[in-house]
Formats: C-alpha cells, sequence, structure tokens
C-alpha cells in the first residue's frame, strides 16, 4: 500500500510522443524525477512551479503558460499519489493518447518511489461555498478528499443528466475514474472545430454522444460525470498539495474548478498540515 507519509516522485525518466485532442499537432513530454514537492513545468527556460495563477487559459481545457490540455496528465499525478514531478512538453498541447488517463496510469504507476521528504497537505478550514451562472460550487471539511460531481447537459442529441460519487485512493484511481475519456456532443463539433478546438479529435480519444445509443459505446455507463471528475482533479492539483475537503460540485467545468482552486489558496481558507496516515 502507497503511504503518503513522504512524498513520492518517479524512479527514472519517461518520455512520450502523442498527438494533442485541440491542436492536432504532435508534442513530446518528458517526465522527470524531483526532489522539490510539487509539480514543476517547463517554461521560459526555467522549471515553473504549477499553481492556479499559471493558468492561462480555461476554454475545453487547462493551459498553463503555453502548454495545452494538461489536466489529464496532472489528475494521474494526484490520483496515483506522486507530489513531486518535472514536466516538460515540447509542443503546444499534452498528447491526448485514447482521451482517458489510463495510459498515463499504466505507464507512471509502476514507477512510483518514495521520497525521504514529509509529505504536506492542504487541509479545509471552514465550509466554502460559490453559485455562479449555473454552476454550483460546495467545500466542506473532512478528512480525506471526497468528490460528488454532478451534470446536466440538455443537448439536441438528449437530456444528459449524471451523478458520481468518488473518495479520493491511490488504489481504485485507475480502474475507477482514469478510464474515463474525454466527450463531446456531435451537436457542437463544428463550432468547436470552427474556432480552432478539437482538430485533434476522433472516436479513437473521444466519446462523441450523438443520440442516446451512443453511450452504449460508453466504458461506464455514467462516463461522461467520472471524465468531469478526472478533470476536476487535474485541476486541483494546481494547489500543489492534496485537499482534504468535501467537495460538492455541479455544472462545473475548468474554469469554475480554477477559480475554486484560486480562491480556497489565496483567500487563507487552506490549512497547511503534515499529511495524516492515509493512502
Amino acid at each position: 500500500m502507497l503511504s503518503l507519509q513522504h512524498n513520492w516522485t518517479l524512479a527514472e525518466h519517461l518520455k512520450f510522443t502523442g498527438t494533442g485532442l485541440h491542436t492536432g499537432k504532435e508534442s513530446s513530454v518528458s517526465l522527470l524525477p524531483s526532489t522539490d514537492p510539487g509539480y514543476w513545468l517547463w517554461q521560459d527556460g526555467r522549471w515553473l512551479q504549477i499553481s492556479p495563477e499559471q493558468v492561462s487559459n480555461t476554454r475545453l481545457c487547462t493551459q498553463i503558460g503555453t502548454v495545452m490540455t494538461l489536466e489529464h496528465l496532472l489528475a494521474t499525478l494526484y490520483g496515483l499519489g506522486l507530489s513531486a514531478v518535472k514536466i516538460r512538453v515540447d509542443g503546444p498541447e499534452c498528447p491526448i493518447l485514447d482521451g482517458s488517463a489510463r495510459e498515463w496510469v499504466q505507464m507512471l504507476e509502476p514507477l512510483r518511489v518514495a521520497l525521504p521528504s514529509q509529505r504536506r497537505i492542504w487541509r479545509l478550514a471552514r465550509p466554502w461555498h460559490r453559485e455562479q451562472n449555473g454552476v454550483s460550487m460546495r467545500a466542506t471539511p473532512a478528512d480525506t478528499l471526497s468528490l460528488v460531481y454532478a451534470v446536466d447537459y440538455d443537448k439536441p442529441e438528449m437530456h444528459l443528466q449524471q451523478q458520481y460519487a468518488w473518495d479520493w485512493s491511490s488504489r481504485t484511481f485507475g480502474a475507477e475514474l482514469a478510464p474515463a475519456r474525454t466527450f463531446g456532443f456531435a451537436s457542437d463539433l463544428a463550432a468547436m472545430q470552427s474556432s480552432g478546438r478539437a482538430l485533434g479529435g476522433t472516436l479513437e480519444n473521444a466519446l462523441l454522444i450523438s443520440s442516446p445509443d451512443s453511450l452504449q459505446q460508453a466504458r461506464f455507463a455514467d462516463e461522461p460525470v467520472r471524465h468531469k471528475m478526472l478533470d476536476l482533479l487535474g485541476d486541483l492539483s494546481l494547489l500543489g498539495r492534496l485537499l482534504l475537503a468535501r467537495l460538492e460540485i455541479r455544472c462545473g467545468g475548468h474554469q469554475s474548478h480554477v477559480i475554486m482552486a484560486k480562491t480556497l489558496l489565496q483567500e487563507g481558507w487552506l490549512h497547511d498540515e503534515p499529511c495524516p496516515p492515509i493512502d
């Protein structure tokens, strides 16, 4: 069992090349071990510690500096309990792989190695709530990271309502969240591509919803909401540490996730503590 009393990094350097979902361009990703806690991105000739302030765009992905679509990789690091990793992306966008985090898990899980440094976490100090533009976000203190996510899409293809709950665990992340692919509705595809998004999207790296029957091709009956939770986990990684809180999100997205992370971090809602004995 992976103990979180210490920071965890990678045992060796890993490099991978693939195509970006939105740009359709090829990029290579290098992941390197680090002794410094946090996630570090190579930008402008230096290592920059990833944080909510570094997010430059949240339109259909999370972009940090010049690199788009980092959320699935970051969700994998966060979900597997890795807490000290350097990331270098040569190209405009992190590869989409199969649209999920499953392949990242397969590559990274065997490489986890403990560091001697003691891990520190963020603990939510008091309840927080925000509702804006149809998005509801609620955070309450807890002894683990407990997530509840709900989606409600009223589209020409179907009215999709789903909810999923998951308690953070490095043991279950790979089976319960990582395989959930990015998804989209057929009625939105032309507009996305005309605006320069989803240019690398295919049926091999995304779940395209064209009718209720198209969900029969899903890996889970509730794959869309599981993927939204995966996105949330990637955006929570911007905090740089595991968060102990219960989060309930309804109809959120990258923009609202980043706003929540930035608000909690900047406005004194989080306590800096040593990690308790959790998996």
